[in-house]
């Protein structure tokens, strides 16, 4: 078995889904968004450095000195929007409100300060990719670079907003969680390894997972405004 070594190159697409307090897709009429009008998604770890043991003898010479194990809490991801989509901002807090017209059309979202803790979204995003010959498949429809965080909690507004004579953005941060029941998701992201046909992912997302990046060979979706059916 050969790896597949490749770098990520630009961001193509994002796309949001409901997620439950267990974690679990939320099927619906307005689940799922799709979207391109983002600059930056930075993805950072929180880190436990954890504690050094160490002691000195009578003498005060080195006895025993063990470097900390650290462990990862969690990671925030933090994404800079060149465009609001009210439906996309309202996932990612569900305390948030979606505000309407009277035509029924989301036209904004209102912010409180609460969060939630436990219900959430899943996050995945695609990428160009360059490295090796990644469509040695003949049936696949090309290859993109894909992260997926498979469960996201406590969205906020987390940047400055800015308004002045220039384009305004707006920045949201939220924290992964583990343990979702994303399992091998609810869209097609490979293609089946014995029909050709496009699928699931092939492995899926285990408990202990904060996040993964993978390359796939299914097309990322078409963004669309405003949120899809699921």
């Amino acid at each position: 078995m050969a790896a597949n070594c490749f770098a990520l190159v630009n961001g193509r697409r994002l796309r949001m889904t409901k997620l439950d307090n267990c974690g679990r897709p939320v099927p619906g009429p307005c689940s799922t968004v799709v979207s391109k009008g983002w600059i930056t998604a930075t993805l950072s770890g929180e880190i436990d450095e954890g504690e050094e043991i160490e002691r000195k003898n009578a003498a005060g010479e080195l006895c025993v000195s063990r470097p900390p194990c650290p462990i990862q809490k969690w990671t925030t991801v933090e994404i800079e929007f060149c465009l609001v989509d009210p439906d996309l901002f309202a996932m990612m807090n569900p305390k948030w409100k979606l505000l309407k017209n009277a035509a029924g059309d989301a036209i904004g979202v209102a912010m409180g300060r609460d969060f939630s803790c436990d219900a959430g979204f899943a996050l995945e995003i695609w990428t160009d990719v360059e490295g090796e010959d990644l469509c040695e498949n003949p049936d696949a429809e090309g290859a993109w670079g894909y992260i997926l965080l498979p469960w996201m909690s406590n969205g906020y507004l987390s940047g400055d907003v800015a308004v002045a004579n220039d384009a305004i953005t707006f920045t949201f941060s939220a924290k992964t969680r583990v343990k979702a029941k994303w399992g091998a998701g609810p869209y097609d992201v490979q293609l089946d390894s014995v029909s050709g046909d496009p699928g699931p992912l092939f492995e899926a997302v285990e408990d202990w997972e904060d996040h993964r990046i993978m390359v796939v060979d299914v097309a990322p979706p078409e963004a669309e405004g405003g949120c899809q059916e699921l």
